[in-house]
């Protein structure tokens, strides 16, 4: 079932400003300044810390959507200066913005001060300001959802991963009702939110949050595109976990399952070339059902690398919020740019798209049947690959949705299981008795794919560098399983120990 995304909890709450500046001592509280205001509330770090220089690291980072590590990749001296001046231009426009924070921090009602003045500055985001004309609001907006990507430790003390509509309006006006309405006049005609420019999008509801669009990210922070797997015209990220067909550990019924749906493909393929010329091309549809970690995932990637395509991951947040048009609007733009990049589509989770509605319920049930209807249509007319993941239980709308193949993935046996923990073990440091155990560990705990991964990781950091032990391992599956309420008992451990 499609489902609006709630991302209520992720935007930035001003009211930790305010209860962090209640907490200074009376004689700061009148004009605590805005440094003094990000210590109380980060554990001591410094100002310089959290809004420093934005530095070219920072900017390569941002613009490839890598995490806050960074990146260690070699540059050029030109595109390096390049980058510099566009830091400092990024850094004046956050500047500018902080100090709007730190007004509006300390009750300060007073209109928004100008931004700062980027006539005559040759860089990225300069550029973009000056083209698209941009204005007082349209830069606050832009700032405020680059500092995640940016400045992303400054977000750790703003109490959130990101801005939201409702934090522009606190920053404008105070909670002014007359600002607050100028905010929503902005958001019907902003160039920023113009669909001709996909330059910024608001997402999710009610309170929207502001998020840049990939493509543009990386033009105002490098100058260029991305590099990385996610892009803004394609509304998915491309994964590889390097993983192989040799490398699944799947039943045999299942491999038989996903080795037709390899076949049906290309033999459709074959198809459409002899009936190009009377027919529409037809793709091939998939769903894939099975317990939570019993390796879906990964089977839909390499069934697409087996087939030459590209594996794209379409998660619900990617395309819901912001209202049914602009869903529609995501989907169908999805479906035109898979077909363009040889892009075979993986939604997961299903459930969240293909889900029964009634049709007898609530507006937001008859929304949500519109877009599972337009997914159901847009499934239908694609001439290439449509994975579907869905969970066991996991019930979709048959009427709406046929799909052309259904391939199981059932609870792994427990020769499936000690496959699994040879794999998953083969190159780590494991102490020679815990090697000897791996037949009874398949054997007499019932884990699924994803379980035996995250229980060899716990094992692996329980280690510290030590080879792992066998009760490293024991640790690492109990852990697993209280995650779904299980564990292993006194008898199994037991008869383990003594196996």
């Amino acid at each position: 079932m499609m489902r609006s995304v709630d991302f209520t909890n992720v935007s930035v709450n001003l009211d930790l400003f305010k209860s962090a500046i209640a907490e200074l001592p009376k004689g700061e509280k009148a004009g605590a300044p805005f440094a003094t205001t990000l210590q109380k509330v980060s554990d001591g770090k410094s100002y310089q810390q959290l809004t420093g220089r934005v530095d070219e690291r920072a900017l390569i980072t941002a613009a490839s959507g890598m995490s806050a590590l960074g990146t260690t990749q070699s540059i050029s001296a030109e595109f390096e200066e390049q980058l510099q001046v566009n830091g400092a231009v990024l850094q004046a426009e956050l500047d500018w913005m902080l100090g709007l924070v730190q007004q509006r921090v300390n009750g300060d009602r007073k209109p928004i001060a100008n931004p700062p003045d980027l006539s005559g500055v040759s860089s990225p985001y300069a550029a973009l300001v000056r083209n698209a004309g941009l204005d007082t609001f349209d830069r606050l907006a832009l700032i405020l959802s680059l500092a995640p990507h940016i400045k992303p430790s400054l977000m750790n003390v703003l109490g959130g991963d990101c801005f939201s509509l409702g934090s522009m309006k606190l920053l404008v006006g105070g909670g002014n009702v007359t600002a607050n309405l100028g905010i929503d006049k902005w958001r019907d005609c902003s160039a920023l939110l113009d669909p001709a420019n996909r330059i910024m999008e608001l997402v999710g509801d009610p309170d929207p949050w502001l998020k840049i669009t990939d493509d543009y990210r990386a033009m105002v922070t490098i100058g260029k595109l991305p590099s990385d797997n996610r892009r803004a015209n394609m509304p998915a990220i491309k994964i590889d976990t390097g993983m192989t067909w040799d490398d699944l550990v799947v039943s045999y019924q299942t491999e038989q399952e996903l080795r037709e749906v390899i076949v049906a493909v290309k033999n459709q393929d074959l198809l459409d070339k002899r009936m190009a010329a009377y027919a529409q091309s037809k793709g091939t549809s998939v769903l894939m059902q099975g317990t939570n970690g019993t390796g879906k995932r990964v089977a839909a990637e390499v069934v697409a690398k087996e087939l030459g395509l590209d594996p794209y991951l379409v998660k619900s947040e990617e395309i819901l919020g912001g209202g049914i048009e602009r869903a529609i609007e995501r989907l169908e733009h999805l479906f035109t740019r898979a077909r363009q990049q040889n892009a075979a589509l993986i939604f997961d989770p299903g459930e969240s798209f293909i889900g029964t509605v009634d049709t007898r319920g609530s507006a937001g049930d008859k929304i949500e049947m519109a877009l599972r209807d337009c997914l159901a249509r847009l499934i239908a007319s694609h001439p290439g690959l449509v994975i579907v993941i869905n969970r066991a239980g996991g019930g979709y709308d048959g009427r709406a949705f046929n799909f052309d193949k259904v391939v199981h993935f059932p609870y792994p046996s427990g020769d499936e299981r000690q496959k699994i923990w040879t794999q998953f073990l083969e190159n780590k440091n494991v102490d020679e008795q815990a090697r000897t155990k791996i037949p009874l560990l398949g054997r007499m705990i019932e884990l699924t794919q994803s379980e035996i991964v995250f229980a060899i990781h716990y094992a692996e950091v329980a280690a510290k560098g030590a080879p792992i032990d066998i009760e490293m391992l024991f640790r690492g599956c109990n852990e697993a399983m209280r995650k779904h309420e299980r564990g292993l008992s006194g008898d199994t451990l037991n008869r383990l120990r003594a196996g």
